[in-house]
């Protein structure tokens, strides 16, 4: 979020078209994210829920050292921040669309990504009912994006 508004004021303050800049730093967040759940992986946060066994299962300590069979949440967040972004990539390099297009599609698949895994994650937050505090922001993400999505995809349906 801090990021985001730190980008509108930059833009802002110095006239750069918005939504191009934006555009730009999705990519860049969807490989930043792949790197951030590595990075949780590495430092025993984020973890998956308790299974008994399974393919997916292994045992790697929490934050508190205690080493379970869990579900590998931070895995797969990595593989599928990397799997968006070159997606992303690939449709950006083939594809052209109004500006914002892009950084509203990556913004919608990566709240997308973390409200789905917030299913499978153990590690202590603060639940409103059965939902994490941060799958209920992913929520807000996803609609806020889906709500923009429309006009700026509508821009491009203008300039032809």
């Amino acid at each position: 979020i801090g990021g985001g508004m730190a980008l509108a004021l930059w833009a802002w303050w110095g006239r750069y078209p918005g939504w191009k800049l934006a555009d730009l730093m999705a990519l860049g967040l969807c490989f930043g994210g792949a790197v951030v759940w590595v990075a949780a992986l590495r430092q025993g946060i984020a973890y998956g829920r308790p299974q008994m066994q399974g393919a997916l299962a292994h045992s790697l300590p929490d934050w508190h050292g205690l080493a379970v069979l869990r579900w590998p949440v931070q895995e797969v967040g990595a593989i599928a921040f990397l799997l968006l972004g070159i997606v992303l990539l690939i449709l950006h390099l083939r594809v052209t669309w109004p500006s914002g297009v892009l950084a509203l599609l990556a913004l919608w698949a990566m709240h997308l990504i973390l409200f789905v895994l917030g299913f499978f994650r153990d590690d202590p937050t603060i639940l409103v009912g059965t939902f994490r505090l941060g799958q209920l922001l992913s929520l807000l993400w996803l609609g806020a994006a889906a709500l923009f999505l429309p006009a700026r995809w509508q821009k491009k349906e203008a300039a032809r």
